[in-house]
């Protein structure tokens, strides 16, 4: 099975597509899968959205990302996990690579960040060299 980790803190404008992708490519592959969203103390709506959306709630308060990861982690089911930004969307020639390498044994990885929108100068730059 397949688990979706999505750390979350106010995440409400976005998060919609990102658990909409999520569903969309497991299901293209016929895969089971979860989708756990780590609510991270937020104000707004991101619990409610997710839950609607079908996603597992947790709620936390921890205002770190790596723990609020790892609080997904635990209580994930799946024996794969992939995390999630809250603001990703992942198409499902990701997931499916993502599947293959796993399947060959690899134990983790990342995807290059595409942006859906103009960027400015310098974020275009520092996305470079991030990508090194």
């Amino acid at each position: 099975m397949i688990s979706f980790v999505i750390p979350a803190h106010n995440e409400e404008r976005l998060l919609g597509a990102t658990l909409e992708s999520c569903r969309s490519s497991a299901e293209q592959f016929g895969e089971a899968y979860e989708i756990v969203v780590v609510d991270d103390a937020s104000t707004d709506h991101t619990s409610e959205l997710a839950r609607a959306r079908g996603a597992r709630v947790i709620t936390v308060n921890l205002r770190q990302i790596s723990a609020v990861r790892n609080a997904g982690a635990k209580a994930a089911v799946g024996d794969r996990l992939f995390f999630v930004d809250a603001d990703t969307v992942v198409p499902s020639a990701v997931l499916d690579m993502a599947l293959q390498a796993l399947g060959r044994g690899v134990v983790g990885g990342g995807a290059a960040v595409k942006m859906d929108r103009p960027i400015a100068l310098w974020v275009r730059l520092a996305l470079l060299s991030w990508h090194c």
